[in-house]
């Protein structure tokens, strides 16, 4: 079971495809729904923030990754409320006296 790894090739990283770290802190803050929201929380957030890594990651100007990053953000943060108010209104059930 010898295996010759001398032959393999790892792809190096664009540096200028990696982002900041404020840029990455701006692109997945809409993660912090997930510890309100659970899982619908989670699913939102993590959605726009694998978007706002794509677009920071894009060759865009920074004002336009930045606003971009941000209406994603709330678009993202309207999604969820939308998703939790369905939830409540089709899981609810009403308590009798």
């Amino acid at each position: 079971m010898d295996q010759d790894f001398s032959k393999l090739q790892f792809k190096k990283r664009d540096p200028e495809k990696t982002l900041a770290g404020f840029d990455y802190v701006w692109a997945c803050w809409p993660l912090s729904v997930a510890f309100v929201g659970g899982a619908l929380g989670g699913l939102c957030g993590g959605a726009a923030a694998a978007i706002n890594v794509k677009l920071f990651k894009s060759g865009k100007s920074k004002t336009y990754k930045y606003v971009a990053s941000l209406l994603v953000s709330l678009g993202a943060l309207v999604a969820y409320f939308i998703l939790a108010m369905l939830f409540v209104a089709i899981f609810h059930t009403a308590k009798s006296s």
